[in-house]
């Protein structure tokens, strides 16, 4: 009897064992297969506009023949490899399935109409290209966001830092030019001290 029960248990252990595996490559091959898609369908290089705001501050990013340019701050020129980066960015920004669907949940991870962190609208002349509203942080560089007109709520990989709204963050970096020399020399410092 001893032998028998050693033997069925042996058995149950194997089953489970099998059952398990097969449970665990059949949701994995599924979840490997969830089809990712590009949240935003546009072709970064016709924009010539890129609005971002918050609650409290926006930015107006506008390509002229000499390049990306501030018209709200004197047309001062902004870092094009800045601008660069974020169209590649949101062009190929890639979700999965979302997380959220319902009105109610817009306000909770604040990406609604009027409650969100980050509204970007890309443009090329008059016409809208797309719209995003980046929410709450969901973890270490991943928000949840949302696209224009869709109630779809997604989590992905952008940060609000990516999303600047003040003017100084996109200017052009200037060139550091050195100090005129005045003629005096400073005197040497004393390495034992005062």
């Amino acid at each position: 009897m001893n032998k028998i029960s050693t033997y069925l248990g042996t058995l149950l252990i194997l089953q489970l064992l099998l059952a398990g595996g097969l449970f665990a490559s059949s949701w994995q091959a599924e979840h490997q297969n969830q089809r990712r898609q590009p949240i935003l369908s546009f072709d970064p290089s016709t924009a010539d506009r890129v609005t971002i705001e918050s609650s409290s501050e926006s930015v107006d990013l506008r390509k002229s023949a000499d390049g990306w340019r501030l018209p709200d701050d004197e047309s001062a020129p902004v870092d094009p490899e800045m601008v660069r980066n974020l169209l590649a960015t949101l062009g190929t920004l890639e979700v999965g399935l979302p997380v959220a669907t319902s009105p109610a949940s817009q306000e909770q991870f604040a990406v609604g109409e009027k409650t969100f962190e980050r509204k970007v609208k890309l443009y090329r002349g008059e016409e809208t290209l797309g719209t995003l509203i980046v929410g709450t942080s969901q973890g270490l560089g991943r928000s949840y966001l949302r696209a224009g007109e869709s109630s779809n709520i997604y989590v992905a990989a952008l940060s609000l830092h990516q999303l600047p709204t003040e003017s100084e963050s996109w200017m052009e970096p200037k060139d550091e030019v050195p100090e005129a020399d005045s003629g005096e020399t400073a005197p040497p410092e004393d390495p034992e001290g005062p």
